[in-house]
């Protein structure tokens, strides 16, 4: 028994994909190729698969990565991709396959690609410099019970180091790339710094945002 690092990009429509629902989707086609997966033991097995890191409704990702176990050591990550490429649908591709070198416990960030629309007022050169540095986020801590006994979220501002890696604007829209926290520890979503730009700036239409890959302190989860 071995395990193995599956890589896929979800882009598209697939974005729009709950995580729960990725978990069901790669259990079907995982079975459907007849890799030679692992099964947990007991009264109700399941495929053992873990991924690195959940990702938000919305945002698309071209190097996502989740781990199984094979049976069969001498079945190659070659015909693993191939026999999960032929069964996954639109949208959402297995790019490669390898053997593991990183743990999911040591991300500590990831890159993403974001790209924004704003009106005329505000300045791409302000807007530049917001994101590369410090910005405070508001972060859903816990739920209390309301007034009727219904849960009520709870926030807490969090201080969070955005490192800014590109940035290219024209007169209502920039592009721009960005390092974010990321892993078991700290998680920061881009939807967060954005409404923390907002705060700021006033009303900021979100075009799109892509997760490229995921860090282990400053290289390339692998």
């Amino acid at each position: 028994m071995r395990n193995v690092r599956i890589w896929f990009k979800k882009t598209g429509g697939a974005k729009y994909i709950s995580h729960l629902d990725l978990v069901r989707l790669f259990t079907r086609c995982i079975r459907r190729s007849k890799v030679p997966a692992w099964y947990t033991e007991g009264f109700n097995p399941h495929l053992h698969m873990v991924f690195a890191q959940p990702l938000p409704i919305g945002i698309e990702a071209l190097h996502e990565a989740m781990d199984i176990k094979i049976e069969d050591d001498l079945y190659s990550n070659n015909r693993i991709a191939e026999n999960l490429s032929a069964v996954m649908p639109e949208n959402i591709a297995v790019t490669d396959v390898s053997d593991p070198v990183n743990s999911f416990a040591d991300i500590s960030g990831a890159e993403y690609n974001i790209r924004l629309g704003f009106t005329e007022e505000i300045s791409p050169k302000d807007l530049s410099e917001f994101f590369n540095g410090n910005i405070t986020v508001e972060k859903a801590a816990k739920k209390k019970k309301g007034r009727r006994g219904a849960q009520v979220p709870e926030f807490k501002e969090i201080e969070v180091d955005c490192k800014l890696v590109s940035f290219s604007s024209d007169k209502s829209s920039a592009d721009m790339t960005v390092i974010l926290p990321a892993g078991s520890r700290l998680n920061i979503n881009p939807p967060l710094v954005i409404s923390a730009a907002e705060k700021r700036f006033g009303k900021l239409e979100t075009l799109s945002i892509t997760r490229n890959l995921c860090l282990v302190g400053e290289n390339e989860l692998k």
